[in-house]
């Protein structure tokens, strides 16, 4: 009989001990878990700072569309705060547009109205290319900011669905040709 309570007393202290484990596990893996939390790093980002739009067509789409990300789908912004940021984001011909009298929703109607013309944005980008000044001798630099202004404004041309073809290369590469300086012609002959 003894020494049958003795072997129930060892599997008790036994039950004990591992249940104390356990729960001092719990207790540990809780502690090192809330110490991760809060040493946790955190990445500071900068604020965002909110497009600006001057009222030349070419740059409404990408205001437009920074400024929906931003502000116009937010719905945790009420109507004044939207027309308050609407209105500090317009600069030059486009401030011009805002009224004292207008909401939300009224301004940015007008500036849709008179912003979103794609056949005259789609103009300029033309006018763009066709209009950049001709080389006038030799220079590396004035040939690199001839392409940035090409790819610049075909890249607008894509985004508003103008693909290129075999026809519009061939036009794009005379008209290019004709803005070089004799001395880069002379290499292409």
């Amino acid at each position: 009989m003894e020494e049958r309570l003795e072997k129930l007393e060892v599997r008790m202290e036994t039950v004990i001990n591992s249940s104390c484990k356990k729960s001092s596990d719990t207790v540990i893996n809780k502690i090192n878990n809330d110490a991760i939390d809060k040493f946790e790093i955190k990445t500071k980002i900068p604020p965002l700072v909110l497009p600006e739009f001057s009222g030349k067509y070419e740059e409404f789409t990408s205001f437009k569309v920074q400024f929906d990300d931003l502000i116009t789908n937010n719905i945790q912004l009420s109507q004044s705060q939207k027309l308050y940021y609407l209105r500090s984001c317009l600069t030059h011909d486009a401030r011009d547009l805002s009224s004292n009298f207008d909401n939300f929703e009224s301004l940015y109607e007008a500036l849709i109205t008179r912003y979103d013309n794609e056949r005259l944005i789609v103009d300029i980008h033309v006018q763009n290319i066709l209009k950049f000044e001709k080389i006038q001798s030799e220079s590396a630099k004035e040939i690199r900011n001839m392409i940035d202004c090409i790819q610049k404004n075909l890249r607008a041309l894509k985004a508003l669905k103008y693909e290129q073809n075999k026809l519009s290369d061939v036009l794009l590469i005379n008209i290019l040709i004709q803005k070089l300086d004799k001395e880069s012609r002379k290499i292409l002959n």
